[in-house]
């Protein structure tokens, strides 16, 4: 930040697409370590990342003598520089601080509404109706907030991934039509994403009758259509 007065005007805007990566890369360790992180240690690994991090990884692989791009490693928008990035660091979080209290404890309510009869075991034990529900569900507060919110991140992925072009006027014929390639591509991979889920929600419902998740999940649709957006990098 202190540096960006030496930055010619001509890379400023570089600079700028740069920072917004530095920042997604440190918010996706957010949601892995939510309601068990204190403000403090957020700020902490948030700085972290951002200033040592990220820089290192992203000259490894966008830097023209950087290791990765030496070797022909290649990446758009930041599959793996931003988000395989933040996806590691988020996984050491979750693995250091633990699930949430009551995510994976038994439950009567949890065996109630997640668990079926195993008709194979001779002792007729509890056993959840598949992986996911192994976990007690512990949906948001707000469904209209999340919809709202998965919008937001729709959006910004079409200029996320568009913008990663690096130009659409002032270069080759084929910039503004690249970048409308990854526009198109990235709303069918969010589409195709929530077809996925969808399909396989009902699929949950149609061989696990006694299961009382809902049918349509608003939550993991909005996830799946994030997850979709996501690949296209």
């Amino acid at each position: 930040m202190w540096g960006v007065d030496s930055v010619p005007h001509s890379k400023r805007g570089h600079w700028f697409f740069q920072l917004s990566f530095a920042a997604a890369a440190s918010t996706i360790v957010s949601g892995a370590v939510a309601e068990r992180c204190t403000l403090v240690a957020y700020a902490i690994y948030t700085s972290i990342i951002s200033a040592i991090i990220y820089p290192l990884v992203s000259h490894w692989a966008w830097s023209e003598d950087g290791w990765l791009q030496v070797l022909g490693y290649r990446d758009l928008a930041g599959g793996g520089v931003v988000h395989l990035l933040g996806g590691n660091c988020a996984l050491i979080g979750a693995v250091v601080l633990g699930s949430r209290i009551g995510r994976f404890e038994k439950s009567p309510v949890g065996q109630q509404n997640h668990f079926t009869i195993s008709s194979t075991a001779s002792n007729n034990n509890l056993m959840p109706c598949s992986l996911a529900c192994a976990a007690n569900p512990m949906p948001g507060h707000s469904s209209l907030l999340s919809g709202f919110g998965g919008l937001l991140l729709a959006v910004t992925f079409l200029a996320f991934n568009g913008a990663s072009v690096g130009q659409v006027t002032g270069g080759n014929g084929q910039d503004a039509s690249t970048a409308a390639i990854v526009a198109v591509n990235t709303i069918l991979g969010g589409s195709g994403a929530i077809i996925a889920i969808m399909a396989n929600l009902k699929a949950h419902s149609y061989f696990y009758p006694t299961c009382k998740s809902p049918e349509w999940d608003m939550g993991m649709i909005i996830n799946a259509a994030l997850s979709g957006m996501v690949s296209i990098h």
